[in-house]
């Protein structure tokens, strides 16, 4: 009687083993499925994992939810905004642009004059200096020249001899700088060791608002004389003036 007993107390504390670890046993598998799924890694007991890869801790549940319960999960952005400076750096030609292009009505710079630019460094800041041009030709003594401080914050104005002159038209008709040298009175002739040569440029007389047509060439009077740059009418050979080299600054 006791032995019948205790063989059924025994079935008894079997069975109830034997349901608790199939119980264990069927959580655990679907930790371990769910965590498949999802591309985590297997989850088991009370641990946790932490994924770094998307740039910030991510905390996995260590227990899944009962069935047929929404969880939210945080979504980490792996590429953050990220804040662009707005006071870039400019170089000293650009500021010296932007100067003058504020500057060109004010100015009253003609739309048929190129000016260009030419940049002297010193350790004190830039010089810009503009020349100006109408179809390739330079405007002899239209020139325009800013300083630009070393850290390219402040533009000023070092010299200004710009003036909006009348559209010239530079296809006319003109004589031939060696038929202007035939011709002059004076027996000019050219002085080939210097290198400037022959220009043809577009000069502006004193008291004129007009520019002329011309040559800049060195010559020597006679063929003997000092050399002297002289500026000759390019339609007529008349002297106009002489060109005295500029320097830059």
């Amino acid at each position: 009687m006791n032995l019948n007993r205790i063989g059924k107390f025994a079935a008894l504390a079997f069975g109830v083993w034997a349901m608790w670890v199939a119980y264990e046993w069927r959580n655990t598998f679907r930790e371990i499925t769910s965590a498949q799924v999802t591309g985590a890694p297997h989850l088991m007991g009370e641990r946790s994992t932490t994924l770094a890869s998307l740039g910030a801790p991510l905390q996995l549940p260590t227990r899944l939810p009962p069935e047929g319960q929404k969880v939210a999960i945080p979504v980490v952005d792996p590429m953050p905004n990220l804040e662009v400076p707005s006071n870039l750096a400019v170089t000293s030609n650009e500021a010296a642009e932007k100067y003058l292009a504020e500057k060109r009505r004010e100015w009253g710079v003609r739309e048929y004059h190129e000016l260009r630019a030419q940049t002297y460094e010193s350790p004190l800041g830039t010089k810009v200096k503009y020349s100006a041009f109408q179809d390739g030709l330079p405007i002899i003594g239209s020139e325009i020249t800013l300083d630009v401080t070393k850290d390219t914050k402040d533009v000023s104005v070092a010299d200004n001899s710009y003036v909006p002159l009348k559209k010239v038209n530079t296809q006319a008709k003109t004589l031939s700088y060696d038929m202007i040298l035939e011709k002059n009175p004076s027996g000019y002739k050219m002085d080939l060791t210097v290198a400037t040569g022959v220009s043809k440029v577009l000069y502006v007389p004193p008291g004129s608002d007009e520019p002329e047509l011309s040559y800049v060439m060195a010559v020597k009077e006679n063929g003997t004389g000092p050399t002297e740059s002289l500026v000759f009418r390019a339609s007529d050979g008349m002297v106009l003036g002489r060109q005295t080299p500029r320097s830059e600054f």
